[in-house]
């Protein structure tokens, strides 16, 4: 399929993070027969995520961007990186923290 195909492709995100990814993506959207709503949702986690990397350096700021309070609410905690707790915000329908596998950077 055309979406495995483009998997994790490189600044594929940003339709996402400026809002345009119906405009950009809808034709591919309505090809694949793909529910709207799902990348809607993404556009406001990534816009907002993004929102608040720009103003306070972290995915939630203490006083959320425009429009976000209602996406944060629905998104579990952030927690910073680290080498002892080695997780990353999937970025799924549902995001979720999820365990990076197989992780030998860090044992160097």
């Amino acid at each position: 399929s055309l979406a495995m195909a483009l998997g994790d492709a490189h600044a594929f995100e940003l339709t996402f993070v400026w809002r345009n990814e119906l405009e950009i993506l809808g034709r591919v959207l309505d090809g694949l027969r793909l529910e709207r709503k799902n990348y809607t949702r993404m556009a406001d986690v990534m816009s907002c995520s993004w929102a608040s990397f720009v103003e306070c350096q972290a995915p939630r700021c203490p006083d959320s961007p425009p429009h976000c309070s209602d996406v944060f609410e629905s998104l579990p905690e952030w927690p910073t990186f680290s080498e002892k707790d080695p997780r990353f915000m999937s970025l799924s329908t549902a995001p979720a923290m999820q365990a990076i596998q197989n992780h030998t950077v860090f044992s160097q």
